[in-house]
């Protein structure tokens, strides 16, 4: 065998013992109504209470928006940030560069805190934005590190 296939091998082993089978048993466990359980009665009752739960339904709702809040300001402001590091050469490109990185260092709790001090909310609606900007920045980062890698080997003559 050659080392790639033993490579691929070892990827889908890992893919199917972390993802494939918990989310089997999980999705099996739900439709018997009980969790890691085998399926000896199948409904779908669990995932019906669970969409029929006000609670349940608002917060994922509030994540919806959450995420759709952080990746419309994360989308255009990494990729503008991604081109202009990979073709503009001025000074200090390399600080905007780590300081564009720096909350994928940071934890998520830290950034949050940060943000929340230095906005000076206390409301619901400023955590909500305290959340979605720290969910923005750290895709601003991801955004920033992965385009702009592929950003410099795009030939800027074509």
């Amino acid at each position: 065998m050659t080392r790639e296939l033993l490579i691929g091998g070892w990827r889908r082993a890992a893919f199917a013992l972390l993802l494939v089978i918990p989310v089997t048993s999980l999705l099996l466990g739900a439709l018997a109504g009980l969790a890691f359980a085998p399926p000896d009665r199948l409904s779908l009752t669990a995932v019906r209470d669970v969409f029929a739960s006000d609670v349940y339904r608002e917060t994922f709702v509030t994540s919806f928006l959450l995420g759709l809040c952080a990746a419309a300001i994360a989308t255009p402001v990494g990729l503008l940030a991604a081109g202009l590091l990979a073709r503009v050469s001025f000074i200090g490109r390399g600080f905007i560069r780590t300081a564009l990185l720096l909350p994928l260092v940071l934890p998520p709790l830290v950034v949050a805190l940060g943000l929340r001090q230095s906005l000076g909310v206390d409301t619901v609606a400023g955590a909500f934005v305290v959340i979605a900007l720290t969910h923005a920045l750290h895709g601003v980062a991801l955004a920033t590190w992965l385009c702009g890698s592929a950003w410099t080997r795009i030939d800027g003559n074509a």
